[in-house]
Formats: structure tokens, C-alpha cells, sequence
């Protein structure tokens, strides 16, 4: 799955949180995953966030692709 990663992630680290934020053709698949995966705790979706600097100064990563 697209988020077994993250699950180990948060298997070492309990408090860690992810912020996913847009939209698009794989919202619902990510979604289902997530709660598939128990990290509906761990997981924060935003839709489309306008101006994401201010999120530069509270993530400790950041992962920007480009499809």
C-alpha cells in the first residue's frame, strides 16, 4: 500500500503526525487507506491550502511532489 511506510513511521513513533494537504484523483483512495491502516489518529487531510509558508515553520519535513 501507498502508506505502509507511514504506518512503520508511526509504529516507532506513536505521537508522530502527518498533514496532507490538496486534492485530486487519489483523495478517496489515500483516505481509505489511512483509516485501512489504523493512522486516522496520525493523519490530518487539508484540502488545498492557499499560501503553505506558514506550515514551513511548524514541520519538522516536508515532501513536496510534482506529478
Amino acid at each position: 500500500p501507498r502508506l505502509a511506510r507511514e504506518q512503520g513511521v508511526v509504529a516507532a513513533a506513536p505521537d508522530t503526525q502527518f498533514l496532507i494537504a490538496g486534492d485530486g484523483s487519489l483523495e478517496d483512495e489515500i483516505r481509505r487507506q489511512v483509516n485501512t491502516l489504523g493512522l486516522a489518529k496520525n493523519v490530518v487531510f487539508a484540502s488545498r491550502i492557499g499560501d503553505y509558508r506558514p506550515l514551513l515553520e511548524v514541520v519538522d519535513i516536508l515532501v513536496m511532489p510534482a506529478i
